[in-house]
Protein backbone atom coordinates (compact mmCIF):
# COMPACT_ATOMS: atom_id res chain seq x y z
CA UNK A 1 0.00 0.00 0.00
CA UNK A 2 2.61 2.25 0.47
CA UNK A 3 4.09 1.81 -2.93
CA UNK A 4 0.58 2.50 -4.26
CA UNK A 5 -0.02 5.74 -2.30
CA UNK A 6 3.58 7.03 -4.11
CA UNK A 7 2.31 6.40 -7.62
CA UNK A 8 -0.87 7.68 -7.17
CA UNK A 9 0.59 11.06 -5.59
CA UNK A 10 3.28 11.61 -7.64
CA UNK A 11 0.59 12.64 -10.75
CA UNK A 12 -0.82 14.71 -8.00
CA UNK A 13 2.03 17.03 -7.26
CA UNK A 14 3.67 16.74 -10.41
CA UNK A 15 0.76 18.18 -11.92
CA UNK A 16 1.18 21.18 -10.38
CA UNK A 17 4.13 21.88 -12.19
CA UNK A 18 3.05 20.81 -15.48
CA UNK A 19 -0.12 22.91 -15.43
CA UNK A 20 2.65 25.95 -15.92
CA UNK A 21 5.11 23.79 -18.00
CA UNK A 22 2.97 22.55 -20.77
CA UNK A 23 0.03 25.61 -19.85
CA UNK A 24 -2.66 22.72 -19.52
CA UNK A 25 -6.40 23.83 -19.39
CA UNK A 26 -8.56 22.47 -16.63
CA UNK A 27 -10.13 20.04 -19.42
CA UNK A 28 -6.67 18.19 -20.22
CA UNK A 29 -5.81 18.09 -16.52
CA UNK A 30 -9.12 16.13 -16.05
CA UNK A 31 -7.58 13.82 -19.05
CA UNK A 32 -5.04 12.86 -16.71
CA UNK A 33 -6.79 11.92 -13.90
CA UNK A 34 -9.70 10.39 -15.93
CA UNK A 35 -7.04 8.19 -17.71
CA UNK A 36 -5.42 6.94 -14.15
CA UNK A 37 -9.53 6.17 -13.06
CA UNK A 38 -10.25 4.32 -16.35
CA UNK A 39 -7.73 2.16 -16.09
CA UNK A 40 -8.18 1.39 -12.47
CA UNK A 41 -11.55 0.82 -13.61
CA UNK A 42 -10.66 -2.22 -15.67
CA UNK A 43 -7.91 -2.91 -12.92
CA UNK A 44 -10.35 -3.77 -10.33
CA UNK A 45 -12.71 -6.14 -12.36
CA UNK A 46 -10.25 -7.90 -14.19
CA UNK A 47 -7.68 -8.22 -11.42
CA UNK A 48 -10.04 -9.10 -8.47
CA UNK A 49 -11.35 -11.95 -10.59
CA UNK A 50 -7.49 -13.11 -11.51
CA UNK A 51 -7.20 -13.19 -7.73
CA UNK A 52 -9.90 -15.92 -6.97
CA UNK A 53 -8.66 -17.97 -9.96
CA UNK A 54 -4.74 -17.91 -9.19
CA UNK A 55 -4.75 -16.45 -5.89
CA UNK A 56 -3.70 -13.35 -3.93
CA UNK A 57 -0.10 -13.33 -4.05
CA UNK A 58 0.65 -13.32 -7.69
CA UNK A 59 -2.03 -11.11 -8.65
CA UNK A 60 -0.72 -8.38 -6.04
CA UNK A 61 2.82 -8.75 -7.27
CA UNK A 62 1.40 -8.49 -10.81
CA UNK A 63 -0.29 -5.05 -10.24
CA UNK A 64 2.24 -3.75 -8.32
CA UNK A 65 4.58 -4.15 -11.36
CA UNK A 66 2.06 -2.94 -13.69
CA UNK A 67 1.83 0.07 -11.67
CA UNK A 68 5.62 0.64 -11.50
CA UNK A 69 6.48 0.39 -15.24
CA UNK A 70 3.50 3.08 -15.55
CA UNK A 71 5.25 4.93 -13.02
CA UNK A 72 8.10 4.74 -14.76
CA UNK A 73 7.16 5.42 -18.54
CA UNK A 74 5.67 9.29 -17.08
CA UNK A 75 8.85 10.65 -16.67
CA UNK A 76 9.26 10.24 -20.65
CA UNK A 77 5.92 12.09 -21.04
CA UNK A 78 6.62 14.59 -23.93
CA UNK A 79 2.16 15.72 -23.31
CA UNK A 80 -1.22 15.19 -22.10
CA UNK A 81 -1.52 12.88 -24.15
CA UNK A 82 1.42 10.52 -23.86
CA UNK A 83 1.02 11.04 -20.05
CA UNK A 84 -2.35 10.25 -19.99
CA UNK A 85 -1.61 6.91 -21.69
CA UNK A 86 1.11 6.64 -19.01
CA UNK A 87 -1.56 7.31 -16.31
CA UNK A 88 -4.14 4.70 -17.78
CA UNK A 89 -1.26 1.45 -17.29
CA UNK A 90 -0.75 3.14 -13.65
CA UNK A 91 -4.45 2.76 -12.96
CA UNK A 92 -4.94 -0.91 -14.30
CA UNK A 93 -2.42 -1.81 -11.40
CA UNK A 94 -3.67 0.61 -8.72
CA UNK A 95 -7.24 -0.79 -9.20
CA UNK A 96 -6.82 -4.34 -8.90
CA UNK A 97 -4.25 -3.49 -5.97
CA UNK A 98 -5.96 -1.62 -3.31
CA UNK A 99 -8.59 -3.99 -2.63
CA UNK A 100 -6.82 -7.66 -3.20
CA UNK A 101 -4.42 -6.24 -0.44
CA UNK A 102 -7.33 -5.65 2.10
CA UNK A 103 -8.55 -8.86 1.22
CA UNK A 104 -5.33 -10.47 1.47
CA UNK A 105 -4.92 -9.02 5.52
CA UNK A 106 -8.40 -9.36 5.97
CA UNK A 107 -8.28 -14.05 5.14
CA UNK A 108 -4.87 -14.01 7.39
CA UNK A 109 -6.35 -12.16 10.67
CA UNK A 110 -8.31 -13.54 13.19
CA UNK A 111 -11.68 -12.21 13.86
CA UNK A 112 -11.09 -10.11 17.34
CA UNK A 113 -7.81 -8.28 15.14
CA UNK A 114 -9.37 -8.49 11.74
CA UNK A 115 -10.64 -4.90 11.59
CA UNK A 116 -7.57 -3.69 13.04
CA UNK A 117 -5.05 -5.38 11.10
CA UNK A 118 -7.19 -5.31 7.67
CA UNK A 119 -7.68 -1.56 7.98
CA UNK A 120 -4.67 -1.03 9.75
CA UNK A 121 -3.38 -1.41 5.82
CA UNK A 122 -4.30 2.05 4.77
CA UNK A 123 -1.63 3.61 7.71
CA UNK A 124 0.36 2.55 5.12
CA UNK A 125 -0.99 4.35 1.88
CA UNK A 126 -1.08 7.32 3.80
CA UNK A 127 2.63 6.91 4.96
CA UNK A 128 3.16 6.68 1.18
CA UNK A 129 1.24 9.71 0.73
CA UNK A 130 3.39 11.96 2.81
CA UNK A 131 6.90 9.84 2.07
CA UNK A 132 5.73 11.54 -1.90
CA UNK A 133 4.85 15.27 0.02
CA UNK A 134 8.29 14.96 1.64
CA UNK A 135 10.15 14.34 -1.37
CA UNK A 136 8.33 16.42 -4.26
CA UNK A 137 8.71 18.93 -1.86
CA UNK A 138 12.38 18.78 -2.98
CA UNK A 139 12.40 17.53 -6.30
CA UNK A 140 10.11 19.08 -7.84
CA UNK A 141 11.52 23.13 -7.63
CA UNK A 142 15.07 21.49 -7.96
CA UNK A 143 15.17 18.59 -10.17
CA UNK A 144 11.73 18.83 -12.18
CA UNK A 145 8.77 16.53 -12.52
CA UNK A 146 10.10 14.28 -14.51
CA UNK A 147 12.33 13.12 -11.46
CA UNK A 148 9.51 12.75 -9.73
CA UNK A 149 8.00 10.35 -11.83
CA UNK A 150 11.45 8.34 -11.38
CA UNK A 151 11.11 8.23 -7.57
CA UNK A 152 8.10 7.01 -8.27
CA UNK A 153 9.07 4.22 -10.03
CA UNK A 154 11.97 3.19 -7.75
CA UNK A 155 10.05 1.40 -4.73
CA UNK A 156 8.55 -1.17 -7.10
CA UNK A 157 11.61 -2.89 -6.98
CA UNK A 158 10.69 -4.20 -3.33
CA UNK A 159 8.52 -6.38 -5.33
CA UNK A 160 11.84 -8.75 -5.23
CA UNK A 161 11.76 -9.22 -1.69
CA UNK A 162 8.04 -9.52 -1.03
CA UNK A 163 8.47 -12.75 -3.70
CA UNK A 164 10.60 -13.58 -0.54
CA UNK A 165 8.42 -12.80 1.73
CA UNK A 166 4.55 -12.86 1.13
CA UNK A 167 2.63 -16.60 1.78
CA UNK A 168 -0.60 -17.38 -0.16
CA UNK A 169 -3.82 -16.89 1.61
CA UNK A 170 -4.52 -20.33 2.62
CA UNK A 171 -8.09 -19.63 2.83
CA UNK A 172 -7.81 -19.04 -1.04
CA UNK A 173 -5.56 -22.08 -1.10
CA UNK A 174 -8.36 -24.27 0.39
CA UNK A 175 -10.95 -22.44 -2.16
CA UNK A 176 -8.75 -23.60 -5.03
CA UNK A 177 -8.64 -27.24 -3.96
CA UNK A 178 -4.98 -27.27 -2.55
CA UNK A 179 -5.27 -28.57 0.66
CA UNK A 180 -2.08 -29.73 0.85
CA UNK A 181 -0.64 -26.73 0.87
CA UNK A 182 -2.88 -24.77 2.84
CA UNK A 183 -2.50 -27.60 5.82
CA UNK A 184 1.16 -27.29 5.65
CA UNK A 185 1.11 -23.39 6.09
CA UNK A 186 -1.48 -23.49 8.77
CA UNK A 187 0.66 -25.93 10.88
CA UNK A 188 3.68 -23.97 10.60
CA UNK A 189 1.15 -20.81 12.10
CA UNK A 190 -0.07 -22.99 14.43
CA UNK A 191 3.48 -23.84 15.80
CA UNK A 192 4.81 -20.66 15.93
CA UNK A 193 2.06 -18.37 16.92
CA UNK A 194 -0.43 -20.54 18.14
CA UNK A 195 -3.19 -19.76 16.34
CA UNK A 196 -5.55 -22.28 15.49
CA UNK A 197 -7.31 -22.01 11.98
CA UNK A 198 -8.34 -25.82 12.21
CA UNK A 199 -11.93 -24.39 11.19
CA UNK A 200 -10.94 -23.67 7.74
CA UNK A 201 -10.07 -27.31 6.88
CA UNK A 202 -13.70 -28.32 6.47
CA UNK A 203 -14.42 -25.23 3.96
CA UNK A 204 -15.78 -26.50 0.52
CA UNK A 205 -13.66 -25.92 -2.74
CA UNK A 206 -15.17 -23.78 -5.07
CA UNK A 207 -14.45 -23.95 -8.67
CA UNK A 208 -14.39 -20.06 -10.28
CA UNK A 209 -16.22 -20.00 -13.16
CA UNK A 210 -15.20 -16.95 -14.91
CA UNK A 211 -15.48 -13.16 -14.66
CA UNK A 212 -19.14 -13.23 -15.91
CA UNK A 213 -20.77 -15.94 -13.56
CA UNK A 214 -18.97 -14.50 -10.43
CA UNK A 215 -20.55 -10.55 -11.20
CA UNK A 216 -24.09 -12.96 -11.88
CA UNK A 217 -23.72 -14.16 -8.32
CA UNK A 218 -22.78 -10.94 -6.66
CA UNK A 219 -25.79 -9.38 -7.94
CA UNK A 220 -28.07 -11.80 -7.26
CA UNK A 221 -29.83 -13.03 -4.34
CA UNK A 222 -28.46 -12.14 -0.27
CA UNK A 223 -25.23 -10.32 -2.17
CA UNK A 224 -27.30 -7.57 -3.94
CA UNK A 225 -27.66 -5.42 -0.38
CA UNK A 226 -23.74 -5.50 0.05
CA UNK A 227 -22.56 -5.46 -3.14
CA UNK A 228 -24.58 -2.59 -3.46
CA UNK A 229 -23.49 -1.09 -0.22
CA UNK A 230 -19.83 -1.61 -1.10
CA UNK A 231 -20.32 0.29 -4.60
CA UNK A 232 -22.49 3.12 -3.19
CA UNK A 233 -19.41 3.35 -0.38
CA UNK A 234 -16.66 3.49 -2.95
CA UNK A 235 -17.80 5.76 -5.23
CA UNK A 236 -18.54 8.50 -2.65
CA UNK A 237 -15.40 7.68 -1.29
CA UNK A 238 -13.29 7.77 -4.20
CA UNK A 239 -15.08 10.85 -6.02
CA UNK A 240 -14.44 13.13 -2.85
CA UNK A 241 -11.29 11.43 -2.36
CA UNK A 242 -9.69 11.93 -5.79
CA UNK A 243 -12.18 15.18 -6.37
CA UNK A 244 -10.11 16.75 -2.90
CA UNK A 245 -6.29 15.61 -3.63
CA UNK A 246 -6.09 15.53 -7.15
CA UNK A 247 -6.36 18.53 -8.01
CA UNK A 248 -5.60 20.60 -4.50
CA UNK A 249 -1.86 21.54 -5.45
CA UNK A 250 -3.57 22.58 -8.88
CA UNK A 251 -5.90 24.77 -7.24
CA UNK A 252 -3.53 25.93 -4.62
CA UNK A 253 -1.28 26.89 -7.31
CA UNK A 254 -3.83 28.90 -9.35
CA UNK A 255 -4.67 30.83 -6.13
CA UNK A 256 -1.36 32.37 -6.22
CA UNK A 257 0.79 29.77 -4.17
CA UNK A 258 4.39 28.86 -5.64
CA UNK A 259 5.24 25.56 -6.03
CA UNK A 260 7.06 25.24 -2.39
CA UNK A 261 4.14 26.66 -0.46
CA UNK A 262 2.19 24.60 -2.03
CA UNK A 263 3.96 20.96 -1.00
CA UNK A 264 4.23 22.86 2.29
CA UNK A 265 0.51 22.91 2.17
CA UNK A 266 0.01 19.83 1.02
CA UNK A 267 2.19 18.10 3.69
CA UNK A 268 0.36 19.50 6.45
CA UNK A 269 -3.20 18.46 4.70
CA UNK A 270 -2.25 14.98 4.57
CA UNK A 271 -0.82 14.69 7.86
CA UNK A 272 -3.73 14.26 9.66
CA UNK A 273 -4.67 11.38 7.76
CA UNK A 274 -2.16 8.85 9.23
CA UNK A 275 -3.17 9.47 13.11
CA UNK A 276 -6.77 9.18 11.75
CA UNK A 277 -6.30 6.15 9.89
CA UNK A 278 -4.21 4.59 12.90
CA UNK A 279 -7.28 5.76 14.92
CA UNK A 280 -9.64 4.05 12.76
CA UNK A 281 -7.68 0.50 12.64
CA UNK A 282 -7.63 0.65 16.62
CA UNK A 283 -11.35 1.63 17.14
CA UNK A 284 -13.64 -0.34 14.32
CA UNK A 285 -13.26 -4.14 16.33
CA UNK A 286 -14.38 -1.86 19.19
CA UNK A 287 -16.99 0.46 17.94
CA UNK A 288 -17.81 -1.61 14.51
CA UNK A 289 -17.34 -0.91 10.87
CA UNK A 290 -20.90 0.21 10.06
CA UNK A 291 -21.23 1.98 13.36
CA UNK A 292 -17.87 3.87 12.86
CA UNK A 293 -18.10 4.41 8.91
CA UNK A 294 -21.59 6.61 9.20
CA UNK A 295 -20.15 9.22 11.26
CA UNK A 296 -16.87 9.71 9.88
CA UNK A 297 -18.73 10.30 6.70
CA UNK A 298 -20.90 12.74 7.85
CA UNK A 299 -17.91 14.99 9.25
CA UNK A 300 -16.50 14.64 6.14
CA UNK A 301 -19.49 16.26 4.74
CA UNK A 302 -20.29 19.19 7.30
CA UNK A 303 -16.11 19.81 7.12
CA UNK A 304 -16.85 20.05 3.24
CA UNK A 305 -19.42 22.24 3.65
CA UNK A 306 -17.36 24.76 5.79
CA UNK A 307 -14.42 24.34 4.08
CA UNK A 308 -16.46 25.92 1.04
CA UNK A 309 -17.13 28.91 3.07
CA UNK A 310 -13.57 29.46 4.31
CA UNK A 311 -11.72 32.48 3.51
CA UNK A 312 -8.45 32.84 5.82
CA UNK A 313 -5.20 30.52 6.25
CA UNK A 314 -6.29 29.41 9.59
CA UNK A 315 -10.04 27.96 8.57
CA UNK A 316 -8.64 26.38 5.13
CA UNK A 317 -6.65 24.77 6.69
CA UNK A 318 -8.60 23.61 9.91
CA UNK A 319 -11.16 22.67 7.65
CA UNK A 320 -9.20 21.08 5.27
CA UNK A 321 -7.55 19.42 8.06
CA UNK A 322 -10.89 17.98 9.51
CA UNK A 323 -11.44 16.73 5.73
CA UNK A 324 -8.53 15.26 5.32
CA UNK A 325 -8.71 13.10 9.12
CA UNK A 326 -12.58 11.89 7.83
CA UNK A 327 -11.29 10.83 4.71
CA UNK A 328 -8.35 9.04 5.91
CA UNK A 329 -10.23 7.61 8.84
CA UNK A 330 -12.98 6.09 6.39
CA UNK A 331 -10.89 4.53 4.08
CA UNK A 332 -9.23 2.84 6.54
CA UNK A 333 -12.67 1.01 7.62
CA UNK A 334 -14.15 1.01 3.68
CA UNK A 335 -10.94 -1.35 3.20
CA UNK A 336 -11.60 -3.53 5.93
CA UNK A 337 -15.36 -3.42 5.62
CA UNK A 338 -15.07 -4.58 1.83
CA UNK A 339 -12.59 -7.19 2.11
CA UNK A 340 -15.00 -9.10 4.81
CA UNK A 341 -18.27 -8.94 3.32
CA UNK A 342 -18.40 -11.86 0.40
CA UNK A 343 -17.41 -15.25 0.37
CA UNK A 344 -13.92 -16.48 -0.09
CA UNK A 345 -14.41 -17.70 -3.71
CA UNK A 346 -16.03 -14.65 -5.06
CA UNK A 347 -13.96 -11.98 -2.11
CA UNK A 348 -11.62 -10.88 -4.86
CA UNK A 349 -14.04 -10.34 -7.43
CA UNK A 350 -16.60 -8.54 -5.14
CA UNK A 351 -13.82 -5.67 -3.33
CA UNK A 352 -12.38 -5.31 -6.83
CA UNK A 353 -15.48 -5.04 -8.69
CA UNK A 354 -16.62 -2.49 -5.73
CA UNK A 355 -13.58 -0.24 -6.08
CA UNK A 356 -14.18 -0.20 -9.51
CA UNK A 357 -17.54 0.90 -9.16
CA UNK A 358 -15.35 3.80 -7.02
CA UNK A 359 -12.97 4.65 -10.29
CA UNK A 360 -16.71 5.56 -11.91
CA UNK A 361 -16.25 8.06 -9.49
CA UNK A 362 -12.76 9.14 -9.94
CA UNK A 363 -13.90 8.81 -14.00
CA UNK A 364 -16.76 11.48 -13.02
CA UNK A 365 -15.44 14.30 -10.85
CA UNK A 366 -12.80 14.98 -13.38
CA UNK A 367 -16.00 16.61 -15.28
CA UNK A 368 -17.60 18.22 -12.39
CA UNK A 369 -14.75 20.10 -11.37
CA UNK A 370 -14.22 21.22 -14.61
CA UNK A 371 -17.65 22.89 -15.41
CA UNK A 372 -18.05 23.67 -12.02
CA UNK A 373 -14.69 25.67 -11.87
CA UNK A 374 -14.85 26.83 -15.53
CA UNK A 375 -11.12 28.09 -14.83
CA UNK A 376 -8.44 27.18 -12.05
CA UNK A 377 -9.04 30.76 -10.17
CA UNK A 378 -12.78 30.42 -10.11
CA UNK A 379 -16.01 28.52 -8.35
CA UNK A 380 -13.69 26.43 -5.80
CA UNK A 381 -16.59 27.47 -3.35
CA UNK A 382 -19.45 25.48 -5.25
CA UNK A 383 -17.02 22.37 -5.66
CA UNK A 384 -16.27 21.82 -1.64
CA UNK A 385 -20.04 21.86 -1.47
CA UNK A 386 -20.71 19.45 -4.12
CA UNK A 387 -18.49 17.01 -2.44
CA UNK A 388 -20.73 18.28 1.02
CA UNK A 389 -24.01 16.94 -0.92
CA UNK A 390 -21.93 13.97 -2.10
CA UNK A 391 -20.76 12.57 1.67
CA UNK A 392 -24.22 12.85 3.12
CA UNK A 393 -26.12 10.47 0.93
CA UNK A 394 -23.26 8.07 1.00
CA UNK A 395 -23.59 8.19 4.78
CA UNK A 396 -27.50 7.98 4.29
CA UNK A 397 -26.77 4.92 1.82
CA UNK A 398 -24.21 3.03 3.91
CA UNK A 399 -27.14 3.48 7.18
CA UNK A 400 -29.62 2.04 5.16
CA UNK A 401 -27.80 -0.93 3.28
CA UNK A 402 -24.88 -1.61 5.38
CA UNK A 403 -24.70 -4.37 7.93
CA UNK A 404 -22.51 -5.24 11.57
CA UNK A 405 -19.57 -7.41 10.71
CA UNK A 406 -17.45 -7.28 13.96
CA UNK A 407 -16.34 -9.71 15.92
CA UNK A 408 -17.74 -12.44 13.19
CA UNK A 409 -15.15 -14.58 11.43
CA UNK A 410 -15.37 -14.40 7.44
CA UNK A 411 -17.35 -18.00 7.22
CA UNK A 412 -20.05 -16.78 9.58
CA UNK A 413 -20.65 -13.76 7.53
CA UNK A 414 -20.53 -15.82 4.63
CA UNK A 415 -23.24 -18.02 5.20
Amino acid sequence: MLLLAVDFSVVTFALAQLVGVWNLSPFQTSTIAVAAAVGSLFGGVFFGNIADRIGRRLTIQITLLTMTVGTGLGAISWDFISLSAFQFIVGLGMGGTTPIASTFVGEFAPAKYRGMLSSGVDVFWTAGLLLAAIVSSQILPGFGWRMAFVFGAVPGLLILVQRRLMPESPRCLIAQGKHEEAQRFLLQVKEKYGLNYDHLATQPTHKNRGLLASLRELWSGPLIRRTACTCLLWFVMVYTYNGIFVFLPTLLTAGGLGISDTMQYMFILLAPQLPAALGASLLVDVIGRKRLLVPVMLTCGVASYMFSGATSSATVLFWGCLISASLGAGYAIMLCYTSELFPTRLRGTGAGSASAFGRVGAIVVPGAIAFLVGSWSAGHESVFLMFAAVMLVGALGVAILGEETMGRTLEQISS
